[in-house]
This record gives structure tokens, C-alpha cells and sequence, in this order.
């Protein structure tokens, strides 16, 4: 007698069972690009730019006085709450025009007008604080006459 050999077929799937794997592997997928995410944003971000400390200064513009605020990466940015003041707004040109090289002239460092009340001193010296805080302290004296 011939022996018989059961072959063994598995039942089939049921309709979409590969597509619930796919879904899975999707979903897994979709979760660890959303950790790495999370993680590049909270725990590995440029964290050079941050505030350390911001100091009030006084002597500008009695209605809002600027302040410098001190960036981890040892930037200064002097920020002004309106600029140029609202008193001397038929100078906003010639202010506009001379208030970054006065204050580069006065601190030895080059500042740069990022926005119309920031000023960055991207590699200020030790003194330079002192020198911004002089300067904007006597700034309406010094130049009384131009800003008529």
C-alpha cells in the first residue's frame, strides 16, 4: 500500500490582514520620528541665543526706556521699546541714519540694526555694557543740538 502524505495549507488570511501590518509598521514608525522630533527640539536646540540676564538702562526716552539683554553666546542686544521716541519723530531719518555708527563709535564694537527697536553687538568687549548704558544715558545730551 501507498502511503499518504497530508500536506498541511494553512487557511487562508483574512481580508486585509497585511494591511493591518502595514498599518502597525506605519504607526511605529510614525512614533519614532515624532520622539526624535520632540527630542531635537526640547533637549538638543542651539541654546546660544538664550537670555541670561537683561539690564534696564534710562536717559533715552522717558516713555520706554531701552534695556540690554545678554545672550548665552556673549551677544548684547539693545532693545528698545519704541524707537526712534515719540518726541523726536521729525529726526527719524537723521536718528535712523546715525544712531549705529554713533553707537559703534562709542562702544568700539560693531552693532548692527537687526529690526527697528533691536540693535545686536554680536562680540562685545568687557566694558561694553558700561559703554551702551553711558552712551544711552547721555545720548540727549550729546546730541541736543541735532535732534532739534
Amino acid at each position: 500500500m501507498v502511503d499518504k502524505k497530508t500536506i498541511f495549507v494553512p487557511p487562508p488570511k483574512p481580508p486585509g490582514h497585511a494591511t493591518r501590518q502595514k498599518q502597525i509598521a506605519l504607526a511605529v514608525v510614525l512614533v519614532l520620528l515624532a520622539g526624535a522630533l520632540i527630542y531635537l527640539q526640547f533637549f538638543n536646540r542651539d541654546t546660544s541665543h538664550d537670555i541670561l540676564d537683561v539690564r534696564a538702562l534710562s536717559g533715552f526716552d522717558s516713555a520706554g526706556e531701552p534695556e540690554i539683554h545678554i545672550q548665552k553666546n556673549g551677544a548684547l542686544l539693545l532693545i528698545f521699546k519704541v524707537f526712534p521716541p515719540a518726541d523726536i519723530n521729525s529726526k527719524e531719518a537723521w536718528l535712523a541714519q546715525n544712531f549705529t555708527k554713533q553707537l559703534s563709535d562709542a562702544v568700539a564694537c560693531k552693532v548692527v540694526w537687526e529690526e527697528n527697536e533691536i540693535f545686536r553687538i554680536a562680540d562685545p568687549k568687557p566694558e561694553t555694557i558700561d559703554k551702551v548704558a553711558q552712551f544711552i544715558a547721555s545720548y540727549r545730551k550729546t546730541y541736543a543740538n541735532d535732534l532739534r
